[in-house]
């Protein structure tokens, strides 16, 4: 059987990260209200955050180290996996589903932090897209994990095996309710020990 795996949110802990990004940007004199403001003008691309410190540049100089240091943060990824990220993956692994990496963002971005999340042994296929999920010419007879509600319902137009919520405590979306047939659990953890698969 198919598992479609997020990673923001999902795998990658993307409040960390940000925080983390935000005090690196804080150290070259950027606020991040500015670096917010520049992010709102290049959405439709999805958060780069060079494209966003290229617009910044117009607004506000900075060193040039900083795409350097934002460069080493990125190879970071792996250190900011759930702790229950890798037990999850290699649940699915050693259980032989097939596990498809379905993650929505900039193409490039997005690729650099799954690469760097080291986790290519533990994932069949990736695919990084801009568009909804839903939206996407896939096998829709699989699972789908997920922490975005208005991704899973766009996943849920379709005729899908199931669509597993990960409501992550104080994550981002975790209030927001989706109607439909899901099933929601707190981590990847609950979903083995739940047997959810």
């Amino acid at each position: 059987m198919k598992v479609y795996v997020d990673f923001d949110r999902t795998l990658f802990d993307c409040e960390k990260f940000l925080g983390d990004l935000y005090t690196l940007i804080n150290k070259y004199g950027i606020d991040k209200s500015l670096f917010k403001e520049c992010q709102n003008q290049c959405i439709k691309d999805g958060f780069n955050p060079y494209t966003i410190l290229d617009l910044v540049k117009k607004e506000h100089q900075f060193d040039d180290k900083l795409y350097e240091d934002i460069d080493n943060l990125i190879k970071k990824t792996n250190e900011y996996l759930f702790s229950d990220a890798i037990t999850f993956l290699k649940y699915l692994k050693d259980h032989n589903y097939e596990v498809i990496l379905l993650t929505k963002g900039n193409i490039s971005y997005q690729n650099d932090k799954v690469h760097y999340a080291n986790i290519e042994s533990y994932y069949d296929k990736l695919i990084v897209t801009m568009q909804h999920k839903g939206e996407l010419d896939l096998d829709y007879q699989g699972v789908f994990v997920d922490d975005n509600p208005h991704e899973i319902k766009s996943i849920l137009k379709r005729k899908v095996t199931k669509v597993i919520y990960l409501k992550r405590e104080n994550a981002k979306y975790n209030k927001i309710p989706v109607d439909g047939k899901v099933t929601t659990v707190k981590s990847l953890q609950e979903i083995i020990d739940k047997k959810e698969l």
